[in-house]
């Protein structure tokens, strides 16, 4: 007589299946769609790569041979690395049932050791969609509104895609420094970004037959900018775009003070030899207000560069956008070039009428403290002051001049808005525009105007 088969056992048997196979679907899921080469390290002598499982090792040759626990990759010679004390051909691929860490730090995919001129460089071999994993945390706060994390899986995906082969000279797709997209593994993860990421999966942005471009940054400072002014190319869907909305973020105001002599030398290391600075011009703005063009006169020359690139020279870190005003400051006068009113005296001292229109200024808070600090200290500045608020008042933005008599006694100071290159999305910006709901959609197009969605997997 057949026995019945106990009901509770096919139950959980049928539980523990299900659960399976849903783990199986996920991994898919995350698996599916084109891979990447993630450079994680470049130019290595050494370093020490480690799983809670197994690791695997097959080298250009075809040998295969496994190691468990911390194990430590060496080489003196090209092509050649020794793993622990067994030697191998470059380049050597290392596979694990688990992540794989690589000095200290865990990820997912596989790795693979290149040869380079210096030694090796460590490869992530990964899904885009696991890439996006520890690449949005990066650049993104998982406690902002879903849709602008959705935005940014989008243009990250669209990112990764499009520049692929960045860097395949040194064998790999692209870097995980700032350069490209900062990629940081399974330490970046987060469960509310990988929801954004699944959400978008495989949607990425094309214009016409292509992957678009899709460059953003932090802050706009409240105005895109063209990408023909920053970099070059006319792609008319990056050009300069008003916020929508008016924002505040941690980089909405900044001020950067570089001496001038630290100036010179950077400039002469990027080529641009003009000796001592004596005087540096917004030469032109587009129009949002950020500075395009600056013109640098030195004593051994002038030259007009472009702002993006002397912001590059000087360092962005200091410069944080091209969204700024020039200001002096120092034991020298500085002279503001241009007459905004028939009123204004050009004189070093102010007259009657222009000492009585600065008081009136000055009492409806047009000023800041630091400035009305500096009037104090520095009396000699009052025309430029009264400048400064009368086009502040009109709106408009001067192409203003400093002259400098000495790199010793002077700085260049700046005061700006926003931090980034300024072109495509601002991450702050597509904050608010979600905060004010606009789906993940709208806040595309407006940013890539002229591009569509498109889902490729």
């Amino acid at each position: 007589m057949r026995k019945e088969p106990n009901l509770f056992k096919v139950c959980i048997l049928s539980l523990v299946f299900a659960f399976i196979v849903g783990l199986v679907g996920i991994e898919t899921a995350w698996a599916t769609g084109t891979s990447l080469k993630i450079g994680l390290a470049t130019n290595q002598r050494t370093g020490y790569v480690f799983s809670k499982s197994m690791l695997y090792f097959k080298d250009a040759s075809g040998k295969s041979f496994k190691a468990s626990g911390k194990v430590l990759l060496k080489t003196n010679s090209p092509k050649k690395i020794y793993v622990n004390d067994k030697s191998a051909t470059l380049p050597l691929a290392i596979t694990s049932k688990t992540p794989i860490y690589w000095e200290n730090r865990p990820y997912r995919g596989w790795l693979q050791i290149y040869p380079s001129s210096q030694g090796f460089n460590v490869i992530n071999v990964i899904s885009v969609e696991q890439y996006l994993r520890g690449v949005l945390k990066m650049e993104v706060n998982p406690a902002w509104q879903m849709e602008a994390l959705k935005a940014q899986a989008v243009v990250a995906r669209t990112y990764a895609l499009r520049n692929k082969g960045k860097h395949s000279s040194q064998g790999f797709d692209l870097c995980a420094l700032p350069h490209c997209q900062v990629y940081r593994g399974i330490n970046a993860e987060d469960p509310k970004l990988d929801r954004a990421i699944t959400s978008t999966k495989g949607l990425v942005l094309y214009y016409g037959s292509k992957l678009a471009v899709t460059p953003y940054h932090s802050d706009s400072g409240g105005y895109t900018a063209n990408v023909w002014d920053v970099w070059s190319g006319n792609i008319p869907y990056l050009k300069a775009q008003k916020e929508p909305f008016s924002y505040v973020s941690p980089y909405s105001n900044w001020r950067a003070v570089i001496p001038l002599g630290e100036l010179e030398s950077k400039l002469k290391k990027n080529g641009i030899n003009l000796g001592k600075i004596q005087r540096i011009t917004i030469a032109k703005r587009d129009e949002g207000g950020r500075a395009v063009s600056i013109l640098i006169e030195g004593t051994g020359g002038r030259k007009t560069i472009k702002a993006s690139k002397f912001r590059m020279i000087a360092g962005s870190d200091k410069i944080r956008s091209t969204n700024f005003e020039i200001k002096g400051v120092g034991k020298n006068r500085s002279t503001p070039t241009g007459r905004l009113s028939n009123q204004l005296s050009e004189e070093a001292v102010l007259n009657d009428h222009d000492g009585k229109l600065l008081s009136s200024l000055v009492k409806e808070g047009v000023f800041s403290t630091e400035e009305l600090m500096d009037m104090l200290v520095h009396p000699e500045r009052k025309p430029h002051y009264l400048r400064v608020a009368l086009q502040r008042q009109s709106g408009t933005k001067s192409k203003t001049s400093y002259y400098f008599a000495s790199s010793n006694d002077n700085a260049l100071v700046l005061e700006g808005r926003g931090w980034g290159h300024g072109v495509g999305m601002s991450q702050w910006g597509a904050k608010s525009m979600a905060e004010h709901g606009w789906d993940f959609k709208k806040i595309l197009m407006y940013y890539y105007p002229g591009t569509k969605l498109k889902k490729i997997y």
